[in-house]
């Protein structure tokens, strides 16, 4: 039996735009988050103040630093993994057929990437991207083991401001190890290119490579098991899997910014602007961009060290 699964995932909030907010919103994030990054740069100051005095070790504050980047990013997906219990006990799928959802999930999921890499057929690149916004992607999808002469880029005439990664995969739930044929995935820009932030571009390349193939496995499986009478479009239209939507989002950012400096401040900068509102129920803003910039701190803070310690 061979499934077919068409993901397509919706990221908001990633252009110059305001996305239909009201400009008094806009002032009133932006002044909130002066004063969060404002109280980080005090506190951090104030340390920077202590190993200039050498009150405070560096080879120690150093090893506290590594330890507060793996905190980051073990809270994010811990917050992940509690949604996805939520999704079992929502489904009443038992501990059994959940460690086959787990185990088919992550088994799907890299048969996915693998596909991504090798897809039938010549990607085609409509004019929406600027050569230096092409780079920026190329980039950062190279980063995850993608190649952009090998993805669709295409201008969509929809008026979301969004942009639609998607691809389209062939799954024969038969046969094992699971066997994919897929599609060259289609990113749709539905945006001016004045509008696309080098931000989104880092986000897009994340998803794609990560957020898409767990999304697509994670479904599928789910229907298999689940009691409920589900089909891909209603499952993922459901509460728990806009959650965990919201996770990925936040992932997406999270995660590329622990990993490199340079990508830190191009997503801080661009979310001390513009508020996340990927979608209804998103956790709290102002705790996201805490977050983040936090995380540039300690960057900040690691450099320093580092210069120290020479």
């Amino acid at each position: 039996m061979k499934y077919v699964a068409i993901i397509t995932l919706i990221i908001t909030c990633y252009t110059t735009s305001s996305h239909g907010m009201e400009n008094d919103s806009i002032i009133t994030y932006q002044k909130k988050c002066k004063i969060i990054k404002k109280t980080i740069d005090n506190d951090t100051n104030d340390f920077f103040e202590m190993i200039n005095n050498q009150q405070r070790d560096p080879v120690q504050e150093t090893k506290i630093l590594q330890q507060q980047f793996i905190f980051y990013s073990q809270k994010v997906i811990k917050e992940k993994n509690e949604i996805l219990l939520q999704l079992k006990n929502t489904h009443n799928i038992n501990d059994d057929h959940w460690k086959w959802c787990m185990t088919a999930t992550y088994n799907m999921s890299n048969a996915i990437k693998e596909a991504i890499l090798n897809p039938s057929g010549n990607a085609k690149h409509e004019n929406i991207l600027s050569l230096e916004q092409k780079m920026t992607l190329k980039k950062y999808l190279e980063l995850y083991g993608l190649d952009i002469d090998k993805i669709n880029i295409k201008k969509d005439i929809s008026e979301q401001n969004s942009i639609q990664p998607l691809y389209t995969a062939e799954i024969d739930d038969e046969a094992s190890p699971i066997k994919i044929t897929i599609r060259n995935p289609t990113i749709n820009f539905s945006m001016s290119q004045k509008e696309i932030t080098k931000a989104g571009l880092i986000k897009v390349a994340w998803l794609l490579a990560n957020c898409l193939p767990e999304i697509t496995g994670l479904l599928y499986t789910i229907i298999q098991k689940s009691n409920k009478n589900y089909t891909m479009d209603t499952l993922e239209q459901t509460h728990e899997f806009q959650q965990l939507h919201n996770i990925y989002a936040k992932l997406s950012e999270i995660l590329p910014s622990l990993n490199d400096y340079e990508t830190c401040k191009w997503i801080t900068e661009y979310r001390s602007c513009y508020r996340f509102n990927h979608l209804a129920g998103m956790d709290n803003k102002y705790e996201h961009f805490q977050t983040l910039y936090t995380i540039e701190t300690l960057w900040k803070k690691k450099q320093i060290l580092k210069d120290l310690l020479i």
